[in-house]
């Protein structure tokens, strides 16, 4: 899911460089630029909240299990 996130924040950037840099009298670019902004807004927020969780799931355990780990040492070291 991340991956789709940093597609969709991709594509949406992209999308925003075309709308400003498109020069076509006749043919007008038919992005909406609400439409591109809620689609950044909510890309840009889910891609954030999947990154935070798989941050936190993935590398904050460790920091935790060692401090679980140091305390049972510490209350063994007491109990002695």
């Amino acid at each position: 899911q991340i991956s789709q996130m940093i597609v969709g924040v991709a594509v949406t950037l992209c999308t925003f460089y075309y709308y400003k840099t498109d020069d076509n009298v006749e043919n007008p670019c038919k992005i909406e630029k609400e439409n591109n902004v809620g689609a950044f807004v909510m890309y840009g927020s889910y891609l954030f909240l999947f990154m935070q969780f798989f941050i936190g799931r993935y590398f904050k355990v460790k920091v935790k299990k060692a401090k679980a780990k140091a305390n049972a040492q510490k209350e063994d070291v007491k109990k002695d």
